[in-house]
């Protein structure tokens, strides 16, 4: 599956930018589960299998930090 059939193109391109603000990861099963830091810490899950993702930003799903993740 593609990054395009869950996000649009704009939150691409700015999640490219927060590939440096992982300050940590970890995979359980087939998720992963991160920190990334934007204005402040937010804590990210992504579905490996689906590429949903959701965030404790206020966008809350399939967010720029999803995508750096």
């Amino acid at each position: 599956m593609e990054l395009t059939a869950k996000y649009n193109n704009s939150v691409i391109e700015r999640g490219r930018d927060y590939l440096n603000n992982i300050t940590y990861c970890v995979k359980v099963a087939d998720f992963l589960y991160a920190e990334v830091k934007g204005s402040r810490a937010y804590n990210t899950k992504v579905n490996l299998k689906t590429l949903d993702g959701s965030c404790s930003c206020p966008y809350g799903t399939n967010c720029k930090h999803a995508v750096a993740l």
